[in-house]
């Protein structure tokens, strides 16, 4: 008899939470869609080796890629920086992947390098084969990777407030105590540096007290 309750019981609350998951995940496409017709893809979508992503172009001169940061997408450039600065380049601003209308790239292969070669296959599929690449806060750190396993295709870097250490600490005492680990070694940043025509100057934009070239510095 008590078997009998509990399997029913369960048996219940199995199927509200089957119930609730369905009713947060329609909520959810519902609110997608919403917001994709609200919103629509204001450039292109390229299809660059099976990867959607969307890019807008705008403007004249030599190639400018923007690359906005975390949990942004193209609007923040396309919103008023971009029409300016279309005045003097070729503006590509792109949708990083899984953001905007670009498509997500697979788990486990979407880090600062993955979206980096995608990103700048997509470049090229512009016409746009040594661009000046800016990236802005994570953007940065994608622009970074971009020089370091793509010297030859960026004609400079532009870091703005992007990071080149990783971050952690779960508190600001903790944040003074532990030491920040860098997103790519030392060698390989400071190379990024000298083939972009850069120096390790950049880093220091978003942590002044920072070395990016310094393996552990305090933080």
């Amino acid at each position: 008899m008590i078997r009998s309750r509990l399997a029913a019981s369960l048996a219940l609350a199995a199927a509200l939470t089957a119930a609730a998951a369905g009713g947060v995940h329609w909520r959810a496409s519902a609110r997608e869609r919403a917001a994709e017709a609200a919103f629509p893809p204001e450039g292109r979508l390229l299809d660059v080796g099976g990867q959607r992503v969307h890019a807008v172009v705008m403007g004249e001169g030599p190639d400018l890629v923007l690359l906005h940061g975390l949990s942004a997408n193209a609007r923040d450039f396309t919103f008023s920086l971009a029409p300016r600065l279309a005045e003097r380049y070729r503006v590509i601003v792109f949708d990083r992947p899984g953001l905007g209308h670009s498509q997500p790239l697979p788990p486990g292969a979407d880090g600062i390098f993955d979206q980096a070669r995608v990103l700048r296959d997509a470049a090229a599929e512009l016409g746009a084969e040594r661009p000046i690449v800016l990236g802005q806060s994570y953007g940065g750190a994608v622009a970074l990777a971009w020089a370091v396993e793509f010297p030859g295709s960026a004609a400079a870097l532009v870091s703005v407030a992007g990071p080149s250490q990783g971050c952690s600490p779960r508190s600001s005492r903790r944040r003074r105590r532990r030491r920040a680990m860098p997103i790519m070694s030392a060698r390989r940043w400071h190379c990024a540096a000298r083939r972009c025509g850069s120096t390790p100057a950049i880093g220091r934009s978003c942590c002044p007290r920072s070395r990016p070239w310094s393996r552990a510095t305090p933080a």
